[in-house]
């Protein structure tokens, strides 16, 4: 297996379009590849970004959006906030900043990749 990092333009937050940035980046996929993009791209490509506030802020949000949490700093050296958001175990509910916004974790992930998918498919043949 061979892997190539695809270099993009800066997707910048609150919303930018992921489909035009790889098709910027590389205008045709060839044939069998996989292609891998990264869940905080694909939350500023469906704006799942709001003006970054405090840590605390960002915990509330992470809360809001995890199913199960255990609180930042209850397990003994480890001052993160544990979540399970979308049946995935991951730090804050998949929320980090970038530019002033604090980025989401994506809508629907497997959504999008689909949409990915198919706009790949459609549009290199």
């Amino acid at each position: 297996m061979l892997i190539t990092p695809l270099k993009t333009r800066i997707l910048v937050p609150p919303k930018d379009n992921l489909l035009t940035a790889i098709q910027e980046a590389l205008p045709n996929i060839p044939e069998n590849s996989i292609l891998a993009v990264t869940s905080k791209v694909v939350s500023i490509h469906e704006g799942r970004c709001v003006k970054a506030t405090t840590k605390d802020a960002e915990d509330i949000l992470a809360i809001r959006h995890a199913t199960r949490y255990i609180p930042r700093g209850a397990m003994k050296g480890r001052p993160v906030l544990h979540t399970i958001t979308q049946g995935l175990l991951m730090p804050s509910a998949g929320i980090d900043s970038m530019n002033g916004y604090t980025i989401l974790w994506p809508q629907n992930p497997t959504k999008t990749a689909q949409t990915l998918w198919k706009w790949a498919k459609k549009s290199t043949k």
